[in-house]
Parts: structure tokens; sequence; C-alpha cells
């Protein structure tokens, strides 16, 4: 893979919620081979947000027709191999994008769909959310 490939696309949806937006703009690792799409369904763009983003942020903001809607804009304008979806206010573990990268050169070539468990927390509550076996289809 070429140093400038996007190899990721994380796309997070997000409307009038700067402070859990920022949360989940932190836990983002920065690496070369990600970029990340926030689609702001807000009318105003906040200062504070557009300021802490780096060169691989792509921030859109205005009106859409919905959640759905705004993933797919995030679909449209993703150039990685691979997309993740990170809803505003979820948070990727520190050791997520290297265990990634690190199973990426591992997968069969068919490989379509990655899901993994969830840690799912709520206030002081740390729950496991395991994933369900999907059958080839």
């Amino acid at each position: 893979m070429p140093n400038n490939e996007i190899y990721l696309s994380i796309v997070t949806v997000t409307k009038n919620d700067e402070k859990r937006l920022n949360e989940t703009i932190k836990s983002i690792k920065k690496h070369i081979s990600i970029e990340h799409i926030i689609i702001d369904g807000s009318n105003s763009a906040s200062d504070k947000v557009k300021n802490s983003f780096e060169n691989n942020l792509i921030y859109v903001h205005g009106q859409d027709g919905g959640i759905y809607d705004a993933m797919n804009k995030g679909i449209d304008m993703a150039k990685g191999k691979w997309i993740l979806f990170l809803n505003c206010g979820d948070l990727l573990s520190s050791n997520f994008l290297d265990n990634l990268f690190e199973l990426k050169d591992k997968l069969p070539r068919e490989t379509n769909i990655l899901y993994s468990d969830a840690l799912i927390k709520r206030q002081k509550e740390i729950k496991l959310l395991k994933s369900k076996s999907i059958k080839k289809v």
C-alpha cells in the first residue's frame, strides 16, 4: 500500500453535539492511512470543532435528510478501502487501530464485512456486548 493511500475512512454523523463530538475525535489515533469524515446536520459549524482538525479530518455541516442521508454522504466522500461508522459520542479503544492494521494483511481477499465485540459504558458501569456470528451468504 503506498504511503499516501487511505486505508480506513471513519464516518461520524452528528447534530448539535459538540462536546461528545470532540470526545470522539480525540479517541481516534492519528494515522497517515486514515481519514475522518464528520457529517454535522447542524446549521452552523462550531469554530471550536473546526479548529481541532488536522489534515485528515473532513468536516461538512448543514441540513441533511436525516441520519441515513448523512451516512450516505459520508460513504460518497470516503476514499478508504474500508469504512467504519463511529457514532458521535462513541470512542475507539486505544489499541483498536493497531489491531486493525495488524489484522488487515491476514484477511482473506473476499472479506467484505468486519465486526467485533463492543464495550458499553454508561456512567460507571461497563458492559461487554458480544457480537453474534454472521453466517456466510
